[in-house]
């Protein structure tokens, strides 16, 4: 019954060791994942002088309004806002928001703020199945890790309850056999008489 009761809490313990990796990695991929996104779609290095990685984080990767805001202030900021196309300067947001807002095929219309915000809830949005899809592998793994070390564990220890029981067991039987064989040879219907 004890066997049963440990198995069990390890089995809890093991789910609270998998949540907490699957959020670790949820976070971490999450992040990796608008990050790179942002780069890619709007050639994005930094924000404000600052490294991508410095504001998007663990409390900003999920929002993307507030990712979106400081895009904007980057793209306003670098004098891409034109009344002709492509004549802002040549920095890598300005010529890509340029051609795609552009393109024939977008579909977003002209408005860079619109296509900054629509293309930036894009990238959160498919970061966030990356990130579910990362959180399940390392909770999965993390939850069978644990559970497996501590059933290891707990045989471990069983199994040494269960030679120390086999044990007892044995030397309870071999005195009971010295017993039989000391009454018989002094029991004295045993003698025989010739």
């Amino acid at each position: 019954m004890w066997k049963t009761t440990e198995i069990a809490a390890a089995t809890q313990e093991a789910i609270a060791k998998g949540l907490a990796a699957g959020e670790a990695a949820r976070i971490k991929a999450g992040i990796e994942a608008v990050i790179s996104g942002v780069k890619s779609t709007l050639g994005i290095e930094k924000l404000g002088g600052a490294a991508l990685e410095s504001i998007i984080d663990a409390n900003t990767y999920t929002k993307s309004s507030l990712i979106s805001g400081y895009i904007e202030a980057e793209y306003i900021g670098s004098g891409c806002r034109s009344f002709f196309p492509f004549s802002g300067t040549q920095k890598p947001i300005c010529t890509l928001v340029n051609e795609r807002i552009f393109a024939p095929k977008a579909g977003i219309g002209v408005d860079p703020i619109k296509f900054i915000k629509t293309t930036v809830k894009t990238v959160v949005s498919d970061a966030n199945g990356v990130a579910n899809a990362a959180a399940e592998i390392a909770e999965a793994t993390e939850k069978a890790k644990a559970i497996k070390t501590s059933t290891d564990a707990i045989e471990a220890a069983s199994m040494q309850l269960y030679t120390t029981i086999a044990y007892s067991i044995l030397a309870i039987l071999i005195i009971v056999l010295i017993m039989v064989i000391i009454y018989l040879l002094v029991s004295p219907h045993f003698h025989c008489s010739s």
